[in-house]
Order: structure tokens, then C-alpha cells, then sequence
């Protein structure tokens, strides 16, 4: 028997890993992918910058060590290393849920690969993934240190968080989970609160030492990787570095608003106040449910119609709520408005109302959890971790809730689990009320299975999405069937055959006049290039990000330019979109005309002001990039 639970649980384990690396050959993405995969190519402060070095040190250092795998310098050596680490995070979400939550094989498999569906940024952000890894480590330790009592599981909680500083910077709010440590505490010294009476002791008193003490030792883990950390970032580069970088990460939110904390709490709160649409109107059907079974109810125990008669009653019972909930299935996927699916599986819309829903549903569920009477204190903390980590996921972030989507690796297990508990507790009402005879209720038979129906569909449109959706920049991949043949970073990519043949142009431009290795500014939605074409960034890879302050770069290509008057260093290429093909170096003393400023902005100026002084002529374009080289 433990033979075969054993093998059953090395397929399914297979089978979360090789589902992660589903999408490693699909598609060209010019954004993120490459422009991660660069900075992890080219990993120092010189081609980063000294904000993203230092907020994603831990992360740069680590994607740094992928590329010195085999094969770890092409897009499918590293799509298949960072693939693992995200089949990793499922297959630990699993063995947990499993083995310390006492959830079911079969809906903690089921749960990570809805996990795993929703995982829509690519591996190669390996700060988001890094991040939700400590984050469930942290999760983990907390649950089995708190349960079992061990502070050796607190420190190893808090270390994970003190170490997740390193990975991302703006993870700092995760020490927010320190609130579920100090709750708990209260709940155990309630539960002791019987055993303080006459005593002269007071239970409060005792739930608040103890919830310092908790505190204490996660403190400690908190604070060891940051002694750490800080002592080899002060030897190695000076604190006053890290300093300056933390500094422009904080100023960035002048140019970014996205990043501002107004505009992050509310692409957090606002989904779910829009998702109240369809929450009212889902309740209105399961009111009509239950409405038809309390009138079939009504006229089966009430009317004296004999056992027949019942029969038929019942019957109709159960159609009525069939019927119901096929019309509340057809009315999410067909007449709803605004639409809550889609059917177009390559965009981010078939799958965002489905996932708010479920999160929805999912904090719903952790909120009730954690005020019920009945629960159990173990239950009551892993709802609260839930609870917490749901939207803490999302701080820091300029994307609403998508790093909440991102991060279900326990939360989708323990909401099916959740839901099999209800139908099963649902049964034993409707048979206790049946047998009792003693009027009419509320009958939640037709809440669970309205509420299986809705979430089958959700589960459906998330499991089709993780099927058909690979990352390519704003949406998914659209076209795939066709080969760059004279690159070898991009060897064994299926991509469009227009992307084919834009970075086949552009890839024997660049072997024809050796590029690989050779310093690169890049401007335009195209910062991947610098890991396609093996081009170390001059500075920063994507300079026309909002984050990326004009300033900042103001600064650092004066500094580029110095050294090329004042030390000889060699002249980086430009490559830019093909929109900035017309506006290309500025004669000294030139101005910008009027008539450019729609195509331009001021950071480009910087970069134009720097070809016309050091004499740059264009020489190659096509239909997506522009290339200028100094002599």
C-alpha cells in the first residue's frame, strides 16, 4: 500500500514539474523575459544600475548562477531552469498541504495546478518567484512552529522574510504576517482561560507573554540574514552604495505613480469592489434556489398529498435547481455585462474575473474560518495566514491583484478543500432537517451546488488559460511555427513568423559585425535584445521605463560620456524601435522640433544629444528596429 501511495505521489509530482516547463519554447517576448534574462547575463552594477542591483540583489545573484548552468546562456536553457523553480514552488505547496493540512491528494493536486494555470509572468522574474518562495516557506515554518511549539520553525520564518528583503526590496510589508503570530497567541491563551480562573492569574497576560516570546524568536530569524546581508554589501561594495540605491527605488514613485502606495492599495481593493456585480447577482440566483426548494419543501411536508406525491415534489426540487444554475452558468458565459469570461484563452481577460472571484471566495472562506466559534485553532491560523498573504502579495507591485493571482500555491488547495467540508457538513443539515420535520429552513444543499458549479466554471476558464497562454509582452503568445535559424541565444524558439524575421535580420546584422559582446543602449519597448544579441547594456536595458528616472539617467550616460572622451572606452551601439527612426542624432546645438514631441520624450533627447556628440550614423533598419554605430 505505501508502495503505491508512494509512486502515486511521484507521478503527480511529475506531473506539476513538467506542467511548468509547458510554455519553455513558446514565443518571443521583447519585454520581461529577455530583459531578465540580460540582467542576470550581465549581472553587476555596471549594466543594472545601482537601483535594480541592490533591490534585487539576491535575485541577480541567483539568476547569475542559471546562466553558468548548460545551456544557461540561450532563452530555453534558462525558460527551463526557471521553470523548475516554479514546479518547485507547487510540488512544496503539495507535500504541505498534504502532509501537515491534511487536505486530499487529489485537491492539493488539483489545487497547484490551478496554481500553476495562474502563473502568468514568465519564470524569468525571478524576484516575483524568489519571493513567493520564501513566502511559503515562511508560511510553512510559522504553521509548524506555532502548532508544534518549535522556535527553532520561528526563526526559520523569519529568516525567510529577512532574506526575502534581498530578493525584492519592496517585500517589506510581508512582516505584516506577524499579526497571525500574535492572534494565535491570544487563541491559546483563551482556550487556557478556564485553567486562570481563581488562580489570580489573568489570561491576557499570559496570551501577551507568550505572543512576545513568539515575536522574539522571529525576530531573531528576522534579523539574521539582514546582518548578514548588510555586513557583505557593506565589505563588499559600502553600505553608501546600497544607500543611494534603496534612495531611487523610493524616488521612482515620482515618475511611476503606479508605484505610489495610494495607487497600490487601490488596484488592490478595486477589483474586488467591481467584482461586486457579479457576487450580488450569483446570490440572487442561489435566493431563487433556495426559494424553489423551500416551496417544494412547502407543499411536500405541508400538504397532505401521500408519499407519491412528495416523490414528485422532490423531483421537482431537484430540477428547479438544476435549471437555475444552468441559467446562472449560461448567464456568466454568454449574457452577462460586462463579460465575466472569454473565450480568447491568449489574453489575460479569460481568466482575471474567474481569478478575483476566486479570490474572493478564497478570503471569504479564511474570514469565516477565522470568526467561527467552532474552529480549531490550527484552522483558524492557516485561514488568517491566508488571509494575510493574499493581499500582501500584491504590495509593492503596480499590478493590481496579478501577483495575487500568481501566488495560490496553498490558497487553491485549501479552498476545495474548503468546499468539500461545506457540501459535506450542507448533506447533514438537509438530512437533519429532513428527518426533524420541524418546518421550513434555509436549505444549503442548493448553495453547494450552485457554489461547485460556479467554481467549476472558474476552475475551467484558469485551467484553459494555463494551457493556451504563454507571456509575450501585453498579452499572450498569438502565433507560433517558426525558427530564428542564425541565433543561437534564440535556438529552438517557436515564435510568429514577423518576430522570426525581425530578429533574423537584425541577428546577421549583428554577426556580420560581431555585436556579441560589444555594449548596447537600447530604447523602446525591445530590452530582451540585449540578451538575444549577447550585448552587455551600457546601463540600464530598458531606459524608457517610467521607474527609470530621467535624472538617473541623465547622470549616468554623462558619466558614460567622460569616460569615452577621458579614458578612450569604446563607443556602445544604439538599437531603438523603428518609431524613433526619423529622430535620430542632435547636431550640437541643435534643439528638438515641436513636431517630434509626440514620438519623443525627454529621455530619448539624452540619447540623441549623445549621438550627435560622438558622431553616430544609422546603419541598419527594418520593420521593428533602428541601429546607430559611431565610427
Amino acid at each position: 500500500m505505501k508502495k503505491r501511495r508512494y509512486a502515486a505521489e511521484l507521478c503527480l509530482t511529475a506531473v506539476l514539474f513538467l506542467f511548468a516547463l509547458r510554455h519553455v519554447t513558446w514565443g518571443l517576448d521583447l519585454w520581461d523575459t529577455g530583459y531578465n534574462y540580460a540582467n542576470y547575463m550581465y549581472a553587476s552594477q555596471e549594466h543594472l544600475g545601482t537601483m535594480w542591483w541592490f533591490s534585487t540583489y539576491l535575485t541577480n545573484l541567483a539568476g547569475h548562477v542559471f546562466t553558468m548552468l548548460p545551456f544557461g546562456d540561450t532563452l530555453v536553457g534558462l525558460n527551463i531552469y526557471t521553470g523548475l523553480l516554479v514546479g518547485g514552488l507547487s510540488v512544496l505547496g503539495y507535500f504541505f498541504c498534504t502532509r501537515s493540512l491534511g487536505i486530499s491528494r487529489v485537491c492539493a493536486f488539483i489545487g497547484e495546478m490551478a496554481a500553476l494555470c495562474l502563473c502568468w509572468c514568465p519564470s524569468a522574474k525571478l524576484y516575483d518567484y524568489f519571493t513567493y518562495l520564501f513566502f511559503l516557506l515562511c508560511v510553512i515554518f510559522l504553521y509548524q512552529g506555532l502548532t508544534g511549539r518549535k522556535p527553532l520553525f520561528l526563526i526559520l520564518a523569519g529568516a525567510c522574510l529577512g532574506t526575502n528583503i534581498f530578493v525584492r526590496f519592496s517585500n517589506l510589508p510581508e512582516a505584516g504576517l506577524i499579526l497571525a503570530v500574535w492572534v494565535y497567541a491570544f487563541l491559546e491563551g483563551f482556550e487556557k482561560k478556564d485553567q486562570f480562573q481563581g488562580s489570580g492569574k489573568s489570561w491576557s497576560r499570559f496570551a501577551f507573554a507568550r505572543a512576545g516570546g513568539y515575536t522574539l524568536w522571529c525576530l531573531a530569524g528576522y534579523l539574521i540574514p539582514l546582518f548578514v546581508g548588510f555586513g557583505w554589501i557593506a565589505i563588499r561594495y559600502g553600505i553608501g552604495e546600497y544607500a543611494e540605491g534603496i534612495r531611487l527605488l523610493f524616488g521612482m514613485t515620482e515618475s511611476a505613480k503606479g508605484y505610489q502606495a495610494i495607487y497600490m492599495l487601490g488596484g488592490i481593493v478595486w477589483p474586488f469592489w467591481e467584482g461586486k456585480y457579479w457576487v450580488i447577482r450569483i446570490l440572487l440566483f442561489v435566493a431563487a434556489a433556495n426559494l424553489a426548494v423551500l416551496v417544494m419543501d412547502y407543499l411536500s411536508m405541508r400538504l397532505k398529498w401521500g408519499k407519491r406525491a412528495q416523490r414528485i415534489c422532490s423531483n421537482f426540487e431537484g430540477l428547479a435547481v438544476i435549471g437555475i444554475t444552468a441559467a446562472l452558468v449560461y448567464w456568466l458565459y454568454t449574457k452577462c455585462d460586462p463579460s465575466f469570461t472569454s473565450a480568447y484563452f491568449e489574453s489575460y481577460d479569460a481568466m482575471y474575473w474567474p481569478a478575483v472571484m476566486f479570490l474572493f471566495l478564497a478570503l471569504c472562506i479564511c474570514a469565516f474560518q477565522v470568526l467561527r466559534k467552532n474552529t480549531s485553532k490550527q484552522e483558524k491560523l492557516l485561514a488568517g495566514l491566508l488571509l494575510l498573504v493574499i493581499p500582501i502579495t500584491s504590495l509593492g507591485s503596480n499590478n493590481g491583484l496579478y501577483p495575487s493571482f500568481n501566488n495560490l500555491f496553498l490558497a487553491a488547495p485549501f479552498v476545495l478543500q474548503e468546499m468539500i467540508h461545506f457540501t459535506r457538513w450542507a448533506y447533514g443539515k438537509n438530512s437533519e432537517m429532513r428527518k426533524s420535520e420541524r418546518g421550513l429552513r434555509w436549505n444549503f444543499m442548493p448553495v453547494s451546488f450552485m457554489g461547485w458549479s460556479v467554481l467549476i466554471l472558474i476552475m475551467i476558464q484558469i485551467g484553459m488559460f494555463g494551457i493556451r497562454f504563454a507571456f509575450c509582452e501585453g498579452t499572450g503568445v498569438q502565433e507560433r511555427g517558426y525558427e530564428v535559424q542564425n541565433n543561437r541565444v534564440l535556438k529552438g524558439v517557436d515564435m510568429s513568423l514577423e518576430r522570426a524575421r525581425w530578429l533574423g535580420e537584425i541577428s546577421e546584422f549583428a554577426n556580420q559585425n560581431d555585436f556579441a559582446g560589444q555594449e548596447v543602449i537600447l530604447y523602446g519597448m525591445i530590452p530582451s535584445l540585449s540578451f538575444y544579441l549577447e550585448m552587455p547594456p551600457a546601463f540600464h536595458a530598458w531606459a524608457d521605463l517610467e521607474s527609470y528616472q530621467y535624472a538617473t539617467m541623465r547622470d549616468t550616460m554623462e558619466e558614460l560620456a567622460g569616460e569615452i572622451s577621458e579614458k578612450g572606452k569604446a563607443k556602445p551601439v544604439v538599437i531603438a524601435e523603428k518609431k524613433y527612426a526619423p529622430f535620430g542624432p542632435l547636431e550640437t546645438g541643435q534643439t528638438e522640433g515641436a513636431e517630434t514631441s509626440e514620438a519623443l520624450d525627454l529621455k530619448w533627447g539624452l540619447v540623441r544629444e549623445f549621438m550627435g556628440k560622438f558622431g553616430y550614423e544609422k546603419t541598419f533598419e527594418n520593420e521593428k528596429f533602428v541601429i546607430w554605430q559611431a565610427e
